[in-house]
């Protein structure tokens, strides 16, 4: 019955959408795939909601900590313990319930994601424009959102110094494909943090920081879109008191990028056999190449950021481009590169 009346919505939007196909073209598209993936569903018996996510990505932030020994208590969740098994399941260990009254750590936690959840709820609706008669239209943030007092920012800052700051893991933040909320939110705590005091956004026109905010935070789901098409594989950071590790073409790659060598390119062409690229955690750009035949990584002129990006794109699609001899040229101070 559900597929049966996900598949009648979907057909129904995709009619519907005819009438502003610059509006929904991308939509339409999305939901003609769904629609072809759905002829080969199952029926599910029962829908339960799916924890897996976030534990996935708390086992997968411990192990970018180099976190071995831990416990992990759990809210008590009814008599199923649906909680409880998800983080089991996924392969967490020493993992319990426990009643919140008994452990104010546990109280925290649900004060700071009731917290978060609301903002950003807030902020959605408030983001979310009127597209019922298909109009493309700007939407802005209502005026009220930086009429803020010294307190208020100050509020603002310390949930963005916990947030954006303080323990800064690749794992920290874990989400799937909808997350435009999450980054939208997180924009948010940036763009207010950087005024200095309350004053300096009272003394500036308030209808300005809208614009500034809109440009920002749609520049921020940009940057996300890019990093979502261009899947690059990771390479976890042990913690093993060593100032280096070892990608996954045997390179050495400082955890401290500053102390990566810089490619050597002297004006003219610079023909090297490529062996990888991509990015490191602050996404400097990096190349793996074959050096009398082992492999050495160096980092990229800022320069060559967009066409690693692309590079990752198109490998991200199944597209082998490496190995492969590659051209850096540096000529009349522009950077060019070709791929032979």
């Amino acid at each position: 019955m559900f597929v049966k009346e996900l598949r009648s919505f979907l057909e129904d939007r995709i009619v519907k959408n005819q009438a502003n196909t610059t509006l929904k073209e991308h939509e339409n598209q999305a939901f003609e795939e769904i629609l072809i993936l759905l002829e080969d569903t199952e029926v599910p018996e029962t829908l339960d909601w799916s924890y897996f996510a976030p534990f996935d990505g708390f086992k997968k932030l411990l192990t970018e900590m180099n976190v071995n020994e831990y416990q992990l208590m759990i809210d008590r969740e009814g008599k199923k313990s649906h909680t409880l098994n998800s983080a089991m399941d996924v392969g967490l260990e020493n993992v319990t319930e426990e009643d919140s009254k008994d452990y104010v750590g546990i109280r925290m936690a649900d004060l700071l994601v009731g917290l978060i959840s609301r903002l950003m709820q807030s902020l959605k609706i408030s983001l979310t424009g009127n597209y019922k008669e298909g109009e493309i239209k700007k939407t802005l943030l209502d005026s009220g959102w930086f009429a803020l007092n010294q307190r208020q920012l100050d509020l603002y800052k310390k949930l963005y110094r916990v947030i954006c700051e303080n323990n800064d893991y690749w794992y920290k933040s874990y989400s799937g494909i909808y997350s435009d909320d999450l980054v939208a939110f997180v924009a948010l705590l940036q763009f207010v943090n950087h005024f200095s005091d309350a004053d300096e956004i009272r003394n500036s026109k308030i209808e300005m920081q809208l614009e500034y905010y809109n440009a920002f935070v749609c520049e921020s789901l940009n940057e996300r879109y890019k990093i979502m098409r261009n899947k690059l594989p990771i390479d976890p950071i042990v913690e093993d008191g060593k100032d280096y590790f070892y990608n996954q073409r045997g390179a050495k790659v400082y955890k401290d990028i500053n102390k990566q060598p810089m490619l050597p390119l002297h004006s003219g062409q610079n023909e090297f056999y490529v062996l990888s690229v991509g990015f490191s955690q602050n996404r400097t750009p990096l190349v793996t190449i074959s050096e009398n035949d082992k492999p050495i990584c160096y980092r990229l002129p800022n320069e060559y950021s967009d066409w690693t990006m692309t590079v990752a794109g198109v490998s991200s699609m199944g597209e082998r481009l490496f190995p492969s001899k590659v051209l850096f040229s540096l000529i009349g101070g522009r950077y060019l590169v070709d791929i032979l």
